[in-house]
């Protein structure tokens, strides 16, 4: 039975690993760079390790596909309704958390191991952005997003008006306390710039979610589904902190596309050009 049960699980998750090497050889192909496509494929796949390992957490079925658009984790959408809102975020924020510990890694690995070699500080501002665009609340398209959703859904309107108010807050906090540490040795405004950013994308789409939400209707989940208050107070400090760190990280590792990386591609296109024309004479 056990063999079966094994033979069975690697025939299902077949499409699965041949979706992760087309991946793969497009990326390798499309960029003309091994390097580049591990690095690509490596960071979209520990992001998605980190939504399947809280699932597993919480005994969960799930798969991680790839496709044209990156990878994303499959998981059974009953299953999902029947957890609380705080199970479902941990889920959310397991994803941008392993990008983010991935990045760190791959940033000690470069100054202990290998020092001279970019490519891993490549794998860390990749991996960086990976988390840090899907902690952005573009609702509901990323995992922040989602987030700010379910925080807004368990909190009644003075509550909301709290939150929303709480991003607001750190931010002059931190702007508060930066001047006041550089006062002499000068601002970096690129710095206070990535705060802003972050504190007014915090805001804003909290701001819109509780505007979304009309609480003169009844709710359509249980009180044992929703998060405390303080719970959602805590989890927009962890968003916040997150986004910055991901700033952090983006602004201390060279871009990921190098003009390696970027020639290789428009020696494709002009590759497929050169096809073109060939095949209209």
């Amino acid at each position: 039975m056990e063999a079966r049960g094994f033979t069975r699980r690697v025939v299902d998750d077949l499409p699965n690993l041949l979706s992760l090497l087309a991946f793969f050889l497009i990326t390798a192909l499309l960029f003309r760079s091994v390097q580049f496509a591990l690095i690509v494929t490596a960071s979209l796949g520990f992001h998605e390790l980190g939504h399947a390992a809280a699932l597993a957490w919480y005994r969960l079925d799930w798969r991680i596909s790839f496709g044209v658009v990156g990878a994303w984790t499959w998981s059974p959408l009953k299953a999902r309704e029947r957890l609380s809102h705080l199970e479902n975020v941990i889920i959310h924020l397991g994803g941008p958390l392993f990008s983010l510990l991935l990045a760190l890694l791959a940033m000690g690995l470069h100054a202990a191991w290998r020092p001279g070699d970019q490519h891993l500080l490549i794998l860390a501002n990749f991996s960086a952005q990976v988390g840090f665009l899907n902690l952005l609340p573009l609702t509901p398209l990323t995992d922040g997003g989602k987030i700010i959703r379910r925080m807004i859904d368990s909190l009644d309107r003075p509550r909301q008006a709290l939150t929303v108010l709480l991003p607001v807050l750190v931010t002059v906090l931190l702007l508060t306390i930066d001047a006041l540490v550089h006062l002499q040795d000068g601002i970096s405004v690129p710095f206070l710039l990535g705060l802003l950013l972050v504190g007014l994308w915090m805001t804003s789409s909290l701001l819109i979610e509780s505007k979304r939400i009309v609480r003169s209707q009844p709710r359509t989940n249980s009180s044992d589904r929703l998060m405390a208050a303080g719970q959602v107070y805590f989890l927009v400090l962890v968003m916040w902190d997150l986004l910055v760190l991901g700033i952090i990280i983006s602004a201390a590792t060279p871009f990921w596309l190098t003009p390696e990386y970027l020639f290789g591609t428009l020696r494709n296109v002009a590759a497929f050009l050169h096809l073109l024309q060939w095949m209209m004479l």
